[in-house]
């Protein structure tokens, strides 16, 4: 499942290059220890670089074609603020990053049927409450759905399910927090996109 990120909290910047990091106590007869590789996609601070990345960060978008049509991505340099089925014209710079481009790989290996979740870091911009939902939703599994009335009682909200559904409808990270896993309360999806997801899911894995 993909990482949430609340406003002052974020990631060290996500780098698609292999990073060094080198322990501080020495190895063997003083000499000091080598560095050791740090694990592809972030980079391993010291503790007290570790400071949270304003939100202001600089946002990149970019379109990319999928077997759904173009899907843009917007990231600001930690994490991915926004996912659109469509070419959207977003604020701040209209450029690939490594970010934005691993979302991208990650969605098109889903709708291949091939992928059931998503690691990329995320960080959608809404109230509490709406944060709240977004990352109930996030905790469908994979091929289950569930309704908005079923999920407000999984909150502790149960006269709450109009809200929810609209906390739902307003996600900017779409696919990312699988809203399309939310049915009527007759079982039947909420749009034809979502329809589409979810036969991708019920479909046996590549």
């Amino acid at each position: 499942m993909a990482t949430f990120y609340r406003d002052g909290e974020a990631p060290t910047a996500y780098n698609d290059h292999q990073r060094q990091t080198c322990t501080e106590r020495p190895g063997a007869h003083g000499r000091p220890r080598r560095c050791a590789r740090a694990p592809m996609g972030r980079r391993r601070l010291p503790t007290r670089a570790r400071t949270p990345m304003p939100s202001t960060t600089r946002s990149t978008f970019f379109t990319y074609p999928t077997k759904f049509g173009p899907v843009t991505i917007a990231a600001d340099g930690t994490a991915v603020t926004a996912v659109s089925f469509g070419e959207q014209n977003l604020p701040g710079d209209r450029q690939p990053t490594a970010l934005t481009t691993e979302a991208a790989n990650q969605i098109m290996a889903y709708l291949a049927g091939q992928r059931s979740a998503f690691t990329v870091p995320m960080r959608p911009e809404g109230s509490a409450f709406q944060q709240e939902v977004w990352k109930a939703a996030a905790n469908i599994p994979y091929g289950h759905t569930t309704t908005a009335r079923a999920l407000a009682e999984t909150l502790g909200r149960p006269g709450s399910f109009r809200s929810v559904g609209a906390a739902l409808r307003a996600c900017p990270t779409p696919l990312l927090v699988p809203t399309h896993r939310i049915v009527t309360a007759t079982g039947k999806p909420t749009s034809d996109i979502n329809a589409a997801l979810l036969k991708i899911e019920q479909a046996p894995q590549k």
